[in-house]
């Protein structure tokens, strides 16, 4: 058993990949249940959360003998799933080309202005062209390195996403989110503000 500390950048996809799980068997393992317990999302984790690798049991097959056999690892698929907006309003049916990885996909924009890709398992970074050629905007892509939203970093990495200016002290730009969305201007992550931020967000 490995007990492995996350460290920035890291997600269970990420983790599973590396030692050869499956990432839903990994995050479901009873073994997991605290991690579970403290992160809804498995692709949300924080530097420092722990996720403990079982040792990998093999047992003896029944049909072993001098055939050949064929075996196949099933798992849950990896999805991405990307929202684009424009002042706050979805790009409706748009054109797009999305690559993460080695996998390309092309297409339009559902009425949500939405997207749901499968990725590979070792997917980190991609980009997203969106929009017709007079009018296209590029969107570079990092995968798995969200950190949760009780967190500074996590916060931050939302409203960026959202077009937020986050050079700017954290509490400014709370502040500037709670005026665009009409809650008391405290500048902290209070429990509104939170909620509304998830809201946006789209978690």
């Amino acid at each position: 058993m490995v007990r492995h500390r996350v460290r920035q950048g890291e997600c269970i996809l990420s983790i599973a990949h590396r030692h050869g799980w499956t990432w839903d068997a990994l995050w479901n393992h009873a073994d997991n249940t605290a991690l579970r317990q403290l992160r809804a999302d498995p692709s949300v984790l924080a530097p420092g959360d722990e996720v403990i690798i079982p040792d990998r049991r093999s047992e003896p097959d029944p049909r072993a003998d001098a055939r050949r056999h064929r075996y196949r690892r099933t798992q849950v698929p990896a999805m991405v799933r990307i929202q684009v907006c424009r002042d706050d309003v979805p790009r409706a049916n748009e054109p797009y080309t999305l690559t993460i990885g080695p996998k390309t996909e092309r297409g339009n924009l559902d009425a949500d202005g939405m997207i749901e890709m499968s990725i590979p398992a070792s997917a980190k970074l991609g980009h997203l062209t969106v929009g017709d050629p007079d009018d296209t905007e590029i969107f570079q892509l990092r995968l798995g390195t969200l950190d949760p939203i009780d967190t500074e970093n996590g916060a931050l990495g939302r409203l960026h996403a959202l077009g937020y200016n986050t050079d700017v002290p954290f509490a400014i730009a709370v502040r500037e989110f709670q005026r665009k969305e009409g809650l008391g201007e405290s500048g902290t992550m209070d429990g509104p503000t939170r909620t509304r931020l998830e809201q946006r967000f789209g978690e």
